[in-house]
């Protein structure tokens, strides 16, 4: 699992091909609405949708651009799907809980139904922000986008004729996505970063975590909490979420050694690979790297 981090620059958006200036006269959206926009939105998840409310609040005629689903990483890949995950997690460890006056015995669980219940959560929660959007009457272009002047944005979806949006102002909201590792190709099936895991149809048998972040230790505790994978962490310091007090790093880390995850300290991973089937992985320790991690 990689962490995320966040790139805010226009130079995310693909290059349009020249074929599209070469086409028919290219429509701009000006026309259709009467006037150009006072704030144009690039990218529709959590921070695009808050600065559209934002705009709408303060009476300016604005309108978001996004080139995928809307939500980001607020919804799918991300928050509520990760924090639904960890909730129904959560439920299944509470069936467990000794001298509640009951046993519980025989629980069948099944990871493509649990995929399916955070997949229609994340679903619901999208289409309330698409009707909201439509109810205040605020355009959501579909495509990607390319700046051709300080006011102008080209988009275009592959599907549409491209068009011109014109604007005032311009938010570049245009999202983040998992840090790639510089030796190792995630390729999303057996070697996967926060995008691919919701994307699981059985659970693991063992469970390789590279980071001990939040996201990290977040989707270690959700595999431990069913305890049906075996989970390896490797952390290059010595302790966990390096984020966090003391108090709470000595808490977690307990409690994840108690559901039987293994932690490697002090450790940086040196390759990973898949080997018939499962992963073969190389951690060194800090010492053995001749180096501080």
């Amino acid at each position: 699992m990689f962490l995320k981090t966040r790139f805010i620059t226009p130079n995310t958006f693909p290059k349009v091909p020249l074929r599209f200036f070469s086409s028919s006269p290219i429509t701009r959206v000006t026309k259709r609405f009467g006037e150009r926009f006072e704030v144009c939105v690039l990218g529709c998840g959590p921070s695009g949708y808050a600065s559209v409310m934002r705009a709408y609040d303060h009476q300016k005629k604005v309108c978001v651009l996004e080139k995928g689903r809307i939500g980001g990483t607020a919804l799918y890949n991300g928050a509520l799907a990760s924090k639904t995950l960890w909730e129904l997690s959560e439920d299944y460890k509470r069936c467990f809980k000794p001298n509640r006056g009951y046993e519980v015995r025989d629980i069948h669980v099944d990871m493509n139904e649990i995929s399916q219940i955070v997949n229609t959560t994340v679903r619901k929660k999208e289409e309330q922000m698409e009707r909201q959007l439509l109810d205040l009457k605020i355009p959501l272009f579909k495509g990607s986008g390319k700046f051709v002047s300080p006011n102008e944005i080209l988009v275009s979806n592959g599907v549409d004729e491209p068009f011109i949006v014109e604007a005032d102002n311009f938010v570049v909201a245009t999202g983040s996505h998992p840090r790639k590792h510089n030796h190792i190709h995630a390729d999303g099936e057996i070697i996967m970063t926060s995008d691919h895991i919701h994307s699981l149809k059985q659970f693991p048998k063992s469970l390789v975590v590279l980071g001990a972040g939040v996201v990290g230790c977040e989707y270690v505790t959700i595999f431990s909490n069913y305890g049906k994978t075996q989970v390896y962490l490797i952390d290059k310091s010595d302790r966990i979420l390096p984020s966090e007090d003391d108090d709470i790093v000595d808490s977690v880390s307990k409690r994840m050694e108690k559901k039987g995850v293994i932690i490697h300290h002090f450790s940086d991973l040196k390759s990973m690979e898949v080997v018939d089937g499962p992963v073969s992985y190389t951690h060194l320790r800090a010492h053995e790297t001749g180096r501080n991690l």
